[in-house]
This record gives structure tokens, C-alpha cells and sequence, in this order.
């Protein structure tokens, strides 16, 4: 199976995948939701505006953060590596993408971090 994907901040990843021997062609939505990370990120927000919070409390949130989007990552990587032999994966250039003002979606997400893991994900499979 070879497939190539798009990455995403509506989505997390299209995956338009497709089998060269039966000539099947299949296109997959990974969806995140994006509402525990606008959740995550008010609260952080507040935390900044009061600034009397413990440094405790604040560093909760953000690894609760970095642990969702953690989890996300490595399940769509084992996913898309388990369904498919070939991967080619679209440019990441955030120029375009932090233009229209998502910012810190596009931040939270991590596209970079998970180029990095797929990368080293596929080299330990010998994809």
C-alpha cells in the first residue's frame, strides 16, 4: 500500500491511500478534538491573566496538553504504519498556515515533533 498525507488543523491527517496490485484507492480523516485543546488552552490563558497561580497547577495543564497531543500522535502513526508499506508526507510549511490566525492550533498540534516520529517510527519498522 502506498499513501500520501496531508496534514491538517480541522483534521489531523487525509490519508488518500492506495493498493498498486488490486488498484483500490481509499481516502481517511484522522479527527482530533480540537475542543480539549481550546479547553486547555482558556485555562492557561486565565492562569496567565491571574498570575497568583502556582507554578504547579500551570504545569499540570500544559503536560495534560502534551500528553493528549502525544497520544494522538503515536496513535495515527502506528495506524498509518500498520496499513501501509509507503508513505509520503506533504511539506510543512507554517508560513501559510499561522497566516490566516490559527496560530496556536497549528502549535499545538506539533507537525513538526510528528514528522520526527513518524520518520523514526518507520525506520524501526524498515518502511
Amino acid at each position: 500500500m502506498v499513501a500520501g498525507v496531508d496534514l491538517g488543523i480541522r483534521t489531523l491527517a487525509t490519508v488518500h491511500s492506495s493498493n498498486i496490485k488490486n488498484n483500490n484507492t481509499s481516502i481517511l480523516e484522522y479527527k482530533h478534538n480540537s475542543r480539549v485543546l481550546k479547553k486547555l488552552n482558556e485555562k492557561i490563558k486565565i492562569f496567565k491573566i491571574v498570575r497568583r497561580v502556582r507554578k504547579k497547577k500551570f504545569n499540570k495543564i500544559e503536560k495534560r496538553k502534551s500528553a493528549h497531543v502525544d497520544r494522538l500522535q503515536w496513535d495515527f502513526i502506528n495506524d498509518l504504519l500498520n496499513r501501509n508499506d509507503v508513505i509520503y508526507l506533504g511539506g510543512i510549511e507554517s508560513h501559510d498556515i499561522v497566516k490566516g490566525g490559527n496560530n496556536t492550533a497549528f502549535n499545538d498540534l506539533k507537525f513538526y515533533q510528528l514528522k520526527k516520529r513518524l520518520m523514526y517510527k518507520a525506520y524501526t519498522k524498515g518502511k
